[in-house]
């Protein structure tokens, strides 16, 4: 799962290696290059703000049908993949109801 997956760079590394990858951003500019990862790769994306997320899909990392309790954004500037990226990163605190 990558929640504020921009483009999916890192959706596309995981799934290349094997895995089902469950997409989340809040920015509209990004589903068409999702639409266009989805149809080659098992990855499957969801627009919506972050901030609204009540509930996390299905996914082969993280067990799905938890709670979130807590959910915190830090932003900074790193490398991926690809190459430099400004980041994202989101802490989430969720349990099992």
């Amino acid at each position: 799962m990558e929640l504020g997956c921009g483009i999916g760079v890192e959706a596309r590394f995981l799934a290349e290696s094997g895995f089902t990858v469950h997409t989340v951003d809040g920015d509209a500019s990004v589903e068409r290059p999702m639409a266009a990862l989805s149809a080659q790769l098992p990855i499957h994306h969801t627009s919506v703000d972050l901030a609204q997320l009540r509930e996390l899909p299905p996914a082969d990392l993280l067990p799905y049908g938890l709670e979130i309790l807590e959910l915190t954004e830090e932003e900074r500037d790193g490398r991926s993949f690809s190459g430099p990226k400004h980041w994202h990163t989101f802490r989430v605190i969720a349990r099992r109801p």
